[in-house]
């Protein structure tokens, strides 16, 4: 519902339609009485357009309006209005009238007319289950903000994102979408959502019905449509009701307000219409007996209710109250208008409501709109979009098909489109901070990890973004070193990829210093109130505007900054005051001071991330894409990580991410010769999906078990778009990150069919105390899932517990932890394969304050006089009891980081039982600062960290470890034969290998 002025001119019509889902919602005899008016009042237009796609029918009439129809000639959903445009002032007019223009083999020419005769003129190409839209000429006012290019209604299914297509629950049914086919063109999806109450006992229906001028219930604008509202009550008495309506699209002023004015059809039954504005818990209600029959203009200036405050109103609602017993009644609202007097005494009236609007949220429906538009901001036309309709099982094809017609960007690997090809579902490892020295260490890693594909880091390979020169330092032949080390890993079997920020220049680079280049995204901007000399030193900047309008104080990484730009030279304010900016740096990024006279432009020279990004609107992004193209060419790369993706623009472009995240990865993608790259970004858009087959879930450290619980809620979105999963990247950068951590991630990629990438840098890999283990696990790992032998059933138990999903506290964390299923992969004897189930509790600091690790550690060991310290484990289920220590580094202390870890006693005492004998042993645990040692029931376990370069595999004789389900409590005591009085900072584990066993076959 958008207000606007009372005028003779109006949108385009809305034809009546009653879906089948509606229906239930009135009785039988309001259901009757509803269809035969239709079908008296109401002939078919004749239509223009019958298309069978192969398992459903196209159909458009000369009205404008579409429909889908299934296998079986039946609806797929209510018809609706194919094409709209929408003004700079919110109005949006509907297509009154579709013409075929032309008629081809497969292909044809739809004018589509609006109120004011504007026109657009549409080829339509048909393809197998799938229809090309494209506009062909375009003759609209200079005030159209939008053109919605395509509309078709569907049901209220799921929608897979980037593809804008229905997810049905029913795996046969169909699958609907209307994609972009044009970087311009944002497609979407609408939900019809409305405020509604039925008193039980009462049902009703709120329609919009189009009356021929003829006819008596029509409106007084023709062929605008008119609400009808219907009901029924069951109750044996008149105390029933039902209300329906909706928020304005924003909130409105009607000060001096001084009534109502509705224009009625009523039905005689005497029924209570109540119509009421709304805000802020405040109301107006306005009562119309229908006690008439026929039109009538009402004039409601005696309202029964009125607190409202008018300069914020929300909401437009309409009931029915006190509805006669077991009746049915309706009546038509033509329309809503508040009504002001001027300083003459005249009145005049601002309509609040004519039902015009096809898109209004009144007209609840068991469907949804799936549509396409364009925006004039980024050029109206030319503009496509495309139908999409088919099985399933036939959707990617159908989806292939667009791509080739509209020529999208569509990179094949190894011939193979998107998930087809093997190499999307590799892992990779990403190498930070890595040069050509380093290179045969990094392809042992690799190989021993089993990756098929490398990753370089941006800033390894090259010296800035910007200009994307080949670092020197790493590489110091320059491109040829940089060459040399790519094939040396072709050589080996592994496909070398780039990683980089493209909507970045770096500091450093040509672009910003000494001269930075024009085209960069600035924010808020002034002139200078006083001039600037050219002295070097800091300087209190003074403005003509507020200068506590620059931002300042934000995250020095995911702020914007604290650098303003005036004329070439860069300043580093420190603060800001209204008269201006503080303690400015002169010179900054190695700009040359100099003088300023009054009047300059001061510009915030906008940074995220820490870089600068170029202004996509300009060709500054095509001229940097240039430059990383001329590398990129000559180079035997098989893959591309778009990075920084996510942040583009200033903060009030942001919902236009769609189109300007389409234009950094085209302005890229366009200036490559091998087009048939495995590209990855870390966001994406309807377009770019076009490019990006692989989604990361990047960046998982700290407690990496909560990072992939946090981001899990976003694993399955993409899988409905043919987009995959890549779980990563999980660092090996911290020695407090266990194995069992990056287990429980690569338990992930089975449950969701998914990649791992693994971040390190040479030098980390080398300190990391468990990077042979890891390497082995995640090579382990990535053979099972790509050889076939895990079925559905078994991948499922290796999914996130929706519950876990999303950012919590640590508490909240702690709490969901029986929700966590972790499983450890098991080699038997005669070398097959199982799963276990292992519950690994927080670990527990003995002898130290260490800090809490993000939530990985309690510090809730308690120390009595002895020494030993304590703490509660609750066992869940029959489980054996391992062991964990490690030796911290943190809070080691020079007396302490000597000393050696010697042996550690352990106490069991049953708390449920706490006359049974306890169990008792001691380890000889022999740990040096840093290391582990790690037990399993069994007794068999290893010790790691340096200086040991591999895992040390070591035999304990333990007691049986197995527990029945209840409370326990675990202590450990120091046992030092030289020195007993020292205690040391350790932390320890004790988890529990339970008796579910998951077998492979």
């Amino acid at each position: 519902m958008t207000p606007h002025a009372n005028s003779n001119s109006t949108n385009a019509c809305a034809r009546f339609f009653v879906p089948r889902q509606l229906l239930v919602l009135i009785t039988i005899a309001t259901t009757l009485f509803m269809s035969l008016c239709a079908r008296a009042l109401y002939a078919q237009p004749p239509e223009i357009l019958n298309w069978n796609l192969g398992d459903a029918t196209l159909k458009l009439d000369s009205n404008g309006y579409v429909q889908l129809l299934d296998a079986n000639a039946q609806p797929i959903a209510p018809p609706t209005l194919a094409f709209a445009l929408r003004y700079d002032s919110g109005e949006v007019a509907y297509v009154k009238s579709a013409q075929l223009a032309h008629i081809y083999e497969d292909e044809e020419s739809i004018r589509a007319v609006f109120p004011d005769d504007s026109f657009v003129v549409f080829k339509l190409k048909r393809l197998p289950n799938a229809v090309l839209i494209q506009t062909d000429e375009v003759s609209v006012r200079k005030d159209v903000e939008e053109l919605e290019l395509f509309r078709v209604n569907v049901p209220n299914d799921p929608i897979a994102t980037w593809i804008n297509t229905t997810v049905p629950n029913d795996p046969k049914a169909l699958r609907i979408g209307v994609m972009t086919a044009s970087i311009n063109v944002l497609p979407l999806v609408q939900k019809q959502q409305s405020a509604r109450v039925d008193k039980p006992g009462c049902q009703h229906a709120f329609t919009p019905l189009t009356v021929p001028s003829e006819q008596p219930e029509a409106s007084e604008i023709p062929n605008k449509p008119v609400a009808c509202f219907a009901a029924s009550s069951k109750l044996s008495d008149n105390s029933g009701y039902v209300m329906r309506g909706a928020d304005f699209p924003k909130t409105i002023d009607l000060t001096g307000c001084v009534a109502l004015r509705a224009r009625v059809y009523g039905d005689g039954k005497h029924e209570a219409l109540k119509i009421q504005l709304s805000g802020n818990g405040l109301y107006r209600d306005d009562y119309i007996n229908i006690d008439f029959t026929g039109w009538k203009v009402c004039e409601l200036n005696s309202p029964a209710l009125n607190s409202l405050k008018y300069d914020s109103v929300k909401r437009l609602y309409y009931y029915y109250n006190s509805m006669p017993a077991q009746t049915d009644v309706r009546c038509l609202i033509d329309y809503v208008d508040a009504v002001f007097k001027d300083e003459n005494g005249n009145l005049y009236t601002k309509r609040l409501e004519d039902f015009s609007d096809f898109d209004s949220p009144l007209w609840e429906q068991e469907s949804q709109t799936l549509l396409a538009k364009s925006f004039a901001r980024h050029d109206l036309t030319p503009a496509a979009c495309a139908l999409v309709v088919a099985p399933p099982q036939e959707l990617p094809d159908a989806v292939k098909q667009v791509q080739i017609a509209a020529d999208l960007p569509a990179p094949t690997l190894d011939g193979k489109w998107r998930g087809e090809a093997p190499r999307l579902h590799q892992s990779y490892l990403f190498l930070t901070s890595f040069s050509e020295k380093e290179c045969d260490q990094a392809l042992e890693f690799a190989k021993r990890g089993g990756f098929r594909q490398v990753l370089l880091l941006g800033g390894s390979w090259h010296k800035s973004t910007g200009h994307y020169q080949v670092n020197p330092k790493n590489f110091p032949d320059g491109i040829q070193s940089l060459r040399n080390v790519i094939e040396k890993f072709n050589r080996n079997g592994i496909d070398v990829g780039l990683h980089f920020l493209g909507a970045s220049v770096d500091a450093n680079d040509p672009y910003i210093t000494p001269i930075p280049d024009k085209r960069f995204v600035t924010g808020y901007q002034t002139t200078l109130a006083q001039g600037l000399s050219d002295s070097k030193e800091t300087v209190d900047v003074m403005t003509r505007d507020d200068g506590s309008n620059f931002p300042v104080g934000e995250n020095p990484y995911m702020g914007s900054g604290q650098i303003v730009r005036i004329d070439d030279e860069l300043l580093c304010y420190q603060d800001v005051a209204k008269e201006g900016l503080l303690k400015c740096q002169r010179g900054y990024y190695g700009t040359t001071v100099a003088e300023h006279k009054p009047g300059a432009l001061v510009q915030h020279f906008t940074r995220a991330y820490g870089y600068h990004m170029p202004d996509l609107r300009t060709d500054f992004i095509d001229e940097i894409a240039e430059n990383f193209a001329q590398l990129a060419n000559q180079l035997p790369i098989n893959m591309l990580y778009f990075d920084g993706s996510e942040r583009l623009q200033n903060k009030d472009e942001w919902k236009d991410h769609w189109y300007y995240n389409a234009r950094l990865h085209k302005a890229f993608y366009d200036k490559l010769d091998n087009k048939n790259l495995l590209i990855q970004a870390s966001s994406c858009s309807p377009y770019s999906w076009n490019l990006i087959a692989r989604n990361a879930s990047a960046d998982g450290h700290d407690d990496l078990n909560a990072y992939l619980e946090e981001r899990s809620g976003g694993f399955t979105s993409g899988a409905n778009s043919f987009s995959y999963l890549d779980v990563g990247w999980y660092y090996a950068y911290d020695a407090n990150a266990t194995p069992d951590m990056y287990e429980y991630c690569l338990g992930a990629t089975l449950g969701y069919n998914a990649s791992f990438s693994f971040q390190t840098s040479v030098a980390a890999a080398n300190n990391h105390p468990f990077i042979g283990e890891l390497l082995d696990m995640i090579r382990r790992y990535e053979d099972l899932r790509l050889s076939g032998r895990l079925t559905p059933e078994i991948c499922e138990n290796f999914r996130i517990d929706p519950s876990l999903a999303g950012v919590k506290s640590v508490e909240e964390r702690v709490a969901l932890l029986p929700k966590r299923r972790q499983f450890h992969l098991e080699e038997l004897q005669n070398g097959d394969l199982q799963f276990r189930r292992v519950i690994y509790p927080r670990w527990h600091n003995i002898g130290s304050a260490t800090s809490d690790l993000s939530g990985m550690v309690a510090n809730d060991a308690v120390c009595d006089a002895n020494g030993r310290y304590s703490w509660r484990l609750d066992v869940p289920q029959v489980a054996s009891l391992g062991i964990q220590a490690h030796f911290c580094p943190k809070d080691a202390d020079d007396t302490t980081k000597a000393r050696t870890l010697k042996q550690l006693a352990i106490t069991i005492q049953s708390l449920d039982t706490p006359d049974a004998e306890p169990i008792t042993f001691t380890l000889d645990a022999a740990l040096a600062l840093g290391q582990y040692l790690m037990l399993q029931p069994n007794g068999q376990g290893k010790r790691y960290g340096k200086p040991l370069a591999e895992a040390q595999a070591c035999q304990f004789d333990l007691p049986v470890l197995s527990l029945t389900p209840g409370a326990y409590e675990i202590s450990a005591q120091f046992l030092d034969p030289d020195d007993e009085t020292i205690p040391l900072p350790v932390r320890m584990c004790t988890p529990l290998y339970t008796e579910d066993i998951i077998p492979i076959p």
